[in-house]
C-alpha cells in the first residue's frame, strides 16, 4: 500500500462530505460544519491547510434521522453504535471503504478495517445553568474517559514494533480497567448524552466527544438558522451562530496558531491507498 498525502486525505474527505451534504438536502436533515472544519470554512474558505479530517454536527433529532436512513450515492458506509455495530464511540463516522485504508489500531474505534472518514457529532441539550452543566459534563467525562482507556488497552503489545513507552502504556491501561466497574461504557455514554432533549433546551453541548469539555457549551439559538458558505470548490452549511460558538470553544479563532502548532491532530493514524 502507498501512504496518502495530506492533500489526498483532504480530497477523499471532501468527496465524502459532498455525498453527505446531498443526502441531507434531499432528506431535509440539518447539519453544520463543525470544529476545525468550521474554522476552515470561515478563515480559509476550505480546509485549514494542515487539517486532516472533516467534522460536522447535527441536532440530536436530525442526527437520529441521519444514522437510521443514510444511504450513500457513492458506496460510503456509515458506522455508529446505535445501528448495532461494534463501534466504540458515542458519535458516528462515514467511511470510504473501497480505495483507502486507515491504520487506527493504536486507538481502536471499530471492529473492522475502514478507510478515510468524516466525523458526525450529535448536538444535545445541556443544563440551563453553568454550574449544573459543569456537573453534567463531569459525570459524562468519566464514562468517556473509561471508554478511551478501554480502546487504548486493545492495542497489541509488540516488542518489535512499539516503543517501550507505548507497550508499558497499553499494560497500564489494562491494569487500570481491572479496578473500574465492568460496564458498557459506550452505550452508557450515549444514554447520558440524550438525557436532555435538544429540542426542549435553551442550552446545547457536544457531549459525545468530551475533549473540549465545557468549552462546547452554549445557547441553542446558535443552531436556529443555517447558512450556505464556500468550502473549497463547494458550498456547505454552517450555523448562523458560528462566531459565538467558535469563540467560546477556541477564543480568537481568526488568529493563526504558532507555526509549531500547525500540524495534523490525528498523527496516531496512518492513511494508505489500497
Amino acid at each position: 500500500m502507498i501512504e496518502m498525502s495530506l492533500t489526498d486525505i483532504q480530497n477523499v474527505s471532501l468527496e465524502i462530505m459532498k455525498d453527505v451534504h446531498n443526502f441531507c438536502i434531499k432528506n431535509n436533515i440539518k447539519y453544520t460544519l463543525f470544529g476545525g472544519t468550521l474554522i476552515g470554512a470561515i478563515r480559509h474558505k476550505g480546509f485549514i491547510p494542515w487539517d486532516d479530517d472533516v467534522d460536522i454536527a447535527m441536532p440530536r433529532d436530525d442526527y437520529e434521522k441521519f444514522i437510521h436512513s443514510y444511504k450513500s450515492e457513492n458506496g460510503y458506509e456509515l458506522f455508529c453504535r446505535e445501528n448495532g455495530q461494534n463501534v466504540y464511540l458515542a458519535f458516528s463516522r462515514v467511511c470510504e471503504m473501497k480505495k483507502t485504508f486507515v491504520d487506527s489500531s493504536k486507538v481502536r474505534w471499530v471492529d473492522k478495517p475502514t478507510g478515510v472518514w468524516i466525523d458526525v457529532f450529535p448536538i444535545d441539550g445541556a443544563e440551563s445553568t453553568y454550574n449544573a452543566a459543569v456537573k453534567q459534563h463531569n459525570i459524562i467525562y468519566k464514562t468517556w474517559k473509561n471508554g478511551i482507556h478501554w480502546r487504548k488497552s486493545q492495542d497489541s503489545v509488540n516488542l518489535r514494533v512499539n516503543t517501550l513507552k507505548h507497550n508499558v502504556g497499553i499494560l497500564l491501561y489494562r491494569l487500570m480497567l481491572l479496578f473500574v466497574k465492568k460496564e458498557d461504557y459506550f452505550n452508557k455514554h450515549i444514554m447520558l448524552c440524550k438525557q436532555i432533549p435538544f429540542s426542549n433546551s435553551v442550552m446545547f453541548s457536544n457531549l459525545s466527544f468530551m475533549g473540549y469539555g465545557i468549552k462546547e457549551y452554549g445557547k441553542s439559538e446558535c443552531f436556529s438558522n443555517y447558512i450556505l458558505t464556500p468550502f473549497e470548490e463547494c458550498q456547505f452549511y454552517i450555523i448562523g451562530g458560528y462566531d459565538k460558538a467558535l469563540r467560546d470553544k477556541y477564543g480568537d479563532y481568526m488568529q493563526l496558531p504558532p507555526e509549531k502548532n500547525r500540524n495534523c491532530k490525528h498523527d496516531f493514524n496512518k492513511y494508505f491507498w489500497k
